[in-house]
């Protein structure tokens, strides 16, 4: 009667003695860059207005920033089905906002976070820029990367105004905007965030 009691011992080792210990490392935290914190100093504003050239307004409000520690794994070795996987881990520091018009028809959302698209922990440890991305009614619209080593260089005249240190945005998959009043270029500056777009129709709107 006591060779089932045994067994169960025995089954539990079986099934589990194969999982070896993972040893992988834990390459680090890493943080967004004093100057890519200072670009998002556009978060302490909470209304933006925009015209466009027939003297419309749109009202748009920034919700409430999202802050969060994303973590990460690379170089995974499946230690099969009963161990799972055994990573490298590291994390990321990534904010997150939204722009949104108060009848709910336009936003956008501005992400800030570490480049790990083009960058590894464990061969570029030291030198791990940030990246921004820009999504329009929560489609990803275009990513901007080398930030903050490669400033915004670019300008544009909105109301009569000229706005300096711009990025002039694109959508990387046109096709996914081709609604009339959808973006064919965001202006995004350097600490103002976005100031204006321009719809494929034509129409320009600009703080």
């Amino acid at each position: 009667m006591k060779a089932p009691y045994l067994f169960l011992p025995l089954l539990v080792i079986l099934l589990t003695g194969c999982c070896e210990n993972c040893d992988r490392a834990y390459l680090g935290d890493y943080t967004l860059e004093m100057e890519t914190a200072e670009w998002l100093s556009f978060s302490n504003t909470t209304t933006v207005v925009f015209k466009n050239s027939s003297g419309q307004l749109s009202t748009f409000s920034y919700a409430d920033p999202q802050y969060g520690v994303i973590p990460y794994s690379e170089n995974c070795v499946d230690q099969g089905s009963n161990c799972g996987l055994c990573c490298d881990q590291f994390s990321g520091e990534e904010w997150t906002y939204q722009l949104v018009s108060d009848n709910n028809n336009v936003n956008f959302t501005i992400q800030a976070k570490k480049d790990f698209l083009n960058y590894l922990p464990e061969s570029d440890s030291d030198d791990i820029p940030d990246m921004i991305s820009v999504k329009f009614k929560s489609q990803l619209y275009q990513e901007v990367f080398d930030v903050p080593a490669k400033g915004f260089v670019e300008h544009v005249d909105l109301n009569l105004i000229r706005y300096e240190t711009v990025k002039i945005l694109k959508p990387q998959n046109p096709e996914r905007f081709a609604e009339d009043s959808d973006p064919a270029e965001i202006y995004f500056h350097q600490t103002d965030g976005i100031i204006g777009y321009k719809q494929n129709d034509g129409v320009v709107w600009g703080i």
